[in-house]
């Protein structure tokens, strides 16, 4: 709740605010939630009815339990180092808690409400850490506040001119209206909250219900349709959007997030449409930028435009710490690792807990041989995040390439524990396998990959290798043949291939393998060397 909104309440002097506020807090302060109570009461005027007092009631006691709750949160945890204004804190604490009613009394005259908030301080750390990052997640809240403290404002100066005209129909219609609205933030408020904890099906519901209470309130339709979104129920949020943009043609967010749905489904044009839309908009939305930048570097690969709309996003917002990311993955593909560094740092620089970003900056370090840099940014990902198995993934790499197999094996199980349909993973855990001559657990994770993936060439091209040791030749060459098939330039394919057929006494065969290995790879020792020992073979067999 913002200084202005404070003071524009309490003056008036029909409203009678008690508090009573408790804090309870446990000995090991970050390992126990903490509690808030308060109390409010609010005196109705004669606009009101009991619904309108009960809402007006609600909206305050949860002001004041989120400003309590903000307050706590500078002064005792971390969320004080998130570079954040008081109002940004209190604003995605909103979506990270829910208030709950003790109490609730109606004399006719005064509305009565006692409720409380249990906060965990290290999960409400971690959402807000991760809204700073979701800009459309938090847009989406600050939106929210804005409109109930226009709500409030509202309510506030009608009031007093229906003090003075009480039979004014027009104003106590507008006031109605704006009671409404309200009563939409509510449900708006608490489908966010659901949404947040994973229960998609409440969430739907609740924003629902907001729609049933106002079919032509447009914020409603576009929570409900990124709720869809996170689904991937794509055609019902689009037909959200749809109804979001025809309510409110200038509604940035539904674009935005249309464009997103888009993405996801590949209509380039009508992607591209929404976030110019957007942008036409708004210049100044840098949303819009970064969705767009991942448009052009995904779908289209076009990389400066991509470049060019992350680095509009930043110069707009310079704190988005996802549009960090967005351009250092860009920056990395590109190979231009000390820039893709920066970047990254500064995402980790903004949010100190921004797991992706520490994982991307270990592939940087891997890619680069830096091993020791990689492990150290793998291990503070799953640090932060204990279930990325993406990181358990690569972390996994790094053991295998410092030859640490038993810490590599433990990796990829991981991963595959959390990621059943992981197929790198499996196809890596293979390759341990198979180097410890356990051929048939490297096999059996070989067709693992292959079901998962049909098209995984080296899936195919290691599990031949196993027949090839097993002397199972046939099966052998039908795997090599398929690697090739799937990739005709798989140079170690052709050369694996190569030396089936020396061994089968195919020379010709096995020499046009080689050859094409190393027309592939000229540097491709094996292949050369393989091809050496066949010239040997053949002019020893003369």
């Amino acid at each position: 709740m913002s200084d202005g909104m404070r003071n524009s309440i309490s003056p008036v002097t029909i409203l009678s605010v008690i508090l009573a506020a408790s804090l309870f807090i446990p000995a090991s302060l970050f390992a126990a939630r903490v509690t808030f109570d308060k109390e409010y009461t609010y005196q109705a005027s004669e606009a009101d009815s009991k619904l309108s007092s009960r809402a007006i009631a609600l909206e305050q006691v949860k002001r004041l339990l989120l400003e309590e709750l903000g307050t706590f949160l500078i002064s005792e945890t971390e969320v004080k180092d998130f570079q954040l204004s008081k109002d940004q804190i209190v604003t995605y604490t909103a979506g990270t808690v829910v208030t709950m009613i003790l109490q609730e009394r109606w004399d006719g005259q005064t509305y009565y409400m006692k409720a409380k908030l249990i906060a965990d301080p290290d999960e409400v750390a971690k959402s807000i850490q991760y809204l700073r990052g979701d800009r459309e997640k938090g847009q989406e809240l600050e939106d929210l506040r804005k409109k109930s403290d226009e709500s409030m404002k509202q309510i506030e100066s009608l009031r007093k001119e229906l003090g003075l005209a009480k039979t004014d129909t027009k104003k106590q219609a507008e006031y109605d209206k704006a009671i409404d609205e309200l009563k939409i933030n509510d449900l708006i408020d608490k489908g966010i909250f659901l949404r947040k904890e994973k229960k998609y099906d409440d969430a739907l519901e609740i924003f629902t219900q907001a729609i049933t209470l106002a079919p032509r309130h447009a914020r409603a339709y576009v929570s409900r349709g990124s709720t869809y979104l996170e689904l991937k129920k794509f055609g019902k949020a689009i037909t959200d959007f749809n109804k979001a943009i025809e309510l409110n043609p200038k509604y940035v967010a539904a674009y935005t997030s249309r464009g997103l749905v888009y993405t996801y489904q590949n209509k380039n044009d009508t992607a591209l449409a929404d976030f110019n839309k957007a942008i036409e908009l708004n210049p100044n939305y840098a949303i819009a930028y970064n969705n767009r930048g991942v448009f052009y570097y995904y779908n289209q690969k076009k990389y400066d435009e991509a470049l060019a709309d992350y680095s509009k996003a930043l110069e707009l917002d310079p704190k988005y710490e996802k549009a960090y990311v967005n351009r250092g993955i860009l920056y990395a593909e590109q190979k231009n690792f000390d820039a893709a560094l920066v970047d990254y740092n500064k995402a980790i620089e903004l949010n100190p807990k921004y797991a992706a970003a520490y994982m991307d900056a270990g592939n940087i370090h891997y890619n680069q041989k830096k091993y020791n840099e990689a492990l150290a940014h793998y291990n503070k990902t799953l640090e932060l995040d204990p279930k990325y198995e993406k990181a358990y993934f690569n972390r996994g790499l790094v053991y295998t390439q410092q030859k640490n197999f038993d810490a590599a094996l433990a990796d990829f199980n991981k991963a595959i524990e959390l990621d059943p349909k992981y197929a790198a993973a499996y196809i890596n855990r293979g390759n341990l396998y198979y180097d410890r001559k356990n051929y048939d657990a490297a096999l059996a994770d070989y067709k693992k990959t292959i079901e998962l993936n049909p098209n995984y060439a080296a899936a195919y091209m290691d599990a031949g290798n196993v027949y090839k040791n097993q002397k199972k030749y046939d099966q052998a060459l039908r795997d090599y043949n398929k690697a090739i098939e799937l990739n005709p330039n798989y140079a170690a394919a052709y050369n694996n291939r190569g030396f089936l057929y020396y061994n089968l006494k195919n020379y010709d065969a096995a020499l046009a393998d080689y050859n094409k290995a190393i027309e592939l790879d000229p540097k491709y020792e094996k292949a050369l060397s393989n091809r050496k020992l066949l010239y040997e073979a053949v002019r020893g067999a003369r």
